[in-house]
């Protein structure tokens, strides 16, 4: 039985088994259809529990028009007590109020159980918020698709769901156990209908800010406090998580990460050495003494010096090393503190 249901529902198929005839991991790529739309009332429990006569109601008997025996005092008491201590032990969930799901996106599995490839097709532009309760908004077939497969995206065609995610048809070579390379959805990702607002945690030294945000009937929203779990949080609606709380902790993390990556990516590039040697040059051709200028000096001696001994001291063969390091002794001769300072930070170690 499902007793709440989250935004967006993550189903995860069971293709890697292990083989107790052979002691290793096999790869199913039997055949397996699944929905566009999923509607879950039947499984949840509410509607479990009320077919099954099962569901406890505190109203229960108190308007079928029944003439019962009054019970004494104390059997009342010790069945209060009981139904408290019961509901206290295993409380009821609180009833959702949308069960309904659509497909939007499949992640792909192609190989053996112990190597292979994965890539993603992915509805990138569903219906805006507020559409949730038209039909349309169902129809995720309609919605625009992309394949996301490492480097390469593509628009994807979804009548193609059954060719490339839903495994391989009886009777074909790839079909059942081994070590076969068919290709076959691994994960599947549903979204919900009716979207739950998010709950965002807010660190205590946040609290003032958002508190003068909401006076000044901006975009703040009240924090409350969970007693049970020890934290301030907030409710955001759904469509709005990333837009008005961004960035938090994971945000933050996630985007550093990109950071980072993008950073890799561009450094590998001619443009970029040209830069490098470019602003070294000029710092190399500054004259003076001064604070300020001390202050770009060794600024452009730490971006030289990152560059060296991160990227071009790891590569084999680097034409970019000299210029750089005859561009530095430029630098460093203009300033005997500059010098000293610099040969200090390159030799000192780092705690951590």
């Amino acid at each position: 039985m499902i007793a709440e249901t989250p935004n967006i529902l993550i189903v995860h198929l069971k293709r890697i088994v292990f083989n107790f005839n052979t002691f290793d991991n096999d790869k199913l790529n039997t055949f397996m259809e699944f929905p566009n739309v999923l509607d879950l009332k039947n499984f949840s429990y509410h509607e479990v529990m009320k077919k099954e006569g099962r569901m406890k109601s505190k109203a229960e008997g108190e308007d079928s028009g029944e003439e019962k025996d009054e019970p004494g005092p104390q059997v009342e008491k010790e069945k209060k007590e009981a139904g408290a201590e019961e509901e206290e032990e295993n409380p009821e969930p609180i009833e959702d109020d949308c069960w309904e799901y659509k497909l939007v996106g499949v992640n792909v599995h192609s190989g053996s159980a112990n190597a292979g490839h994965y890539w993603s097709y992915i509805n990138t532009e569903r219906q805006p918020p507020g559409n949730e309760m038209d039909n349309e908004w169902l129809k995720t077939e309609d919605d625009p698709w992309q394949e996301y497969n490492d480097s390469m995206v593509a628009d994807w065609n979804f009548n193609r769901l059954k060719e490339d995610c839903m495994g391989d048809p009886a009777g074909t070579a790839n079909r059942g156990y081994g070590g076969n390379y068919g290709k076959s959805a691994y994960m599947l990702f549903y979204e919900r209908r009716m979207k739950k607002s998010l709950k965002i945690i807010v660190k205590e030294a946040d609290i003032e800010k958002v508190d003068a945000l909401i006076k000044e009937k901006s975009s703040g929203r009240q924090v409350f406090y969970d007693e049970a779990d020890k934290e301030h949080y907030k409710m955001v609606p759904y469509s709005e998580g990333i837009d008005s709380d961004a960035p938090n902790q994971i945000y933050k993390e996630v985007n550093g990460d990109n950071a980072k990556l993008t950073f890799e990516t561009d450094v590998y590039s001619q443009d970029f050495f040209k830069f490098l040697r470019d602003t070294l040059e000029s710092v190399a051709s500054l004259d003076g003494s001064n604070s300020e200028l001390a202050l770009v000096r060794i600024n452009s001696l730490r971006m030289a010096k990152k560059v060296l001994f991160d990227i071009l001291a790891r590569c084999t063969l680097s034409s970019e090393m000299k210029p750089i390091i005859e561009t530095i002794c430029k630098i460093v001769r203009q300033d005997d503190k500059l010098a000293i300072d610099f040969l200090r930070e390159i030799f000192e170690e780092k705690d951590g």
